[in-house]
């Protein structure tokens, strides 16, 4: 073997190395695909070790200001239409994404003093296993756990069970 094809080998493995000891690829592929795992201006702290893993640890909630806010976040998402909850002000709204296309919105209320959680997911599924109960006079659902799912207007929708008394005050909106 001549040194020229040495020199190149042993550089390809060195970058192997390098690839594989810092992740570096992965990280850049899982950020593109998931911007709430982006380096936000506050993680911008070059000399902490830790500032890959705060940008791991999840979907950052974001504050709302009203239910136009919400409605202009889920627009920018490509939501066609949010359900809310009238007569309650959102607080906080997380996204989640999974796979290529699949985002989860999931919109906080506090309502008598505990917080609320709605979560919206376009196109996805119910769950196959569970108890059918029945929600209202246009709504069924699947209760699994403790979490109630229905699907409406293409969206598969989840609410606590302790909260089921609320369903009937839903209402859809348009986001445009």
């Amino acid at each position: 073997m001549s040194n020229g094809v040495k020199w190149s080998v042993g550089a390809c493995l060195a970058l192997a190395l390098v690839v594989s000891l810092f992740g570096t690829f992965d990280y850049a592929r899982d950020t593109a695909r998931r911007p709430e795992l982006a380096p936000t201006p506050e993680d911008d702290d070059s000399s902490s070790p830790s500032r890959l893993d705060r940008s791991r640890r999840g979907p950052r909630p974001l504050p709302l200001q009203g239910p136009s806010h919400l409605l202009m976040q889920l627009r920018k998402i490509g939501f066609k239409e949010a359900i809310l909850l009238p007569g309650e002000r959102p607080r906080r709204l997380t996204l989640s994404f999974s796979g290529d296309q699949d985002v989860s919105a999931r919109t906080f209320y506090e309502v008598n003093g505990r917080l609320l959680s709605i979560a919206q997911i376009y196109g996805a599924p119910l769950p196959e296993a569970g108890t059918i109960v029945k929600l209202s006079s246009r709504r069924a659902g699947i209760v699994v756990g403790d979490v109630i799912y229905w699907s409406e207007r293409g969206y598969l929708v989840a609410i606590p069970e302790e909260s089921r008394a609320l369903i009937t005050r839903l209402r859809w909106r348009p986001v445009a």
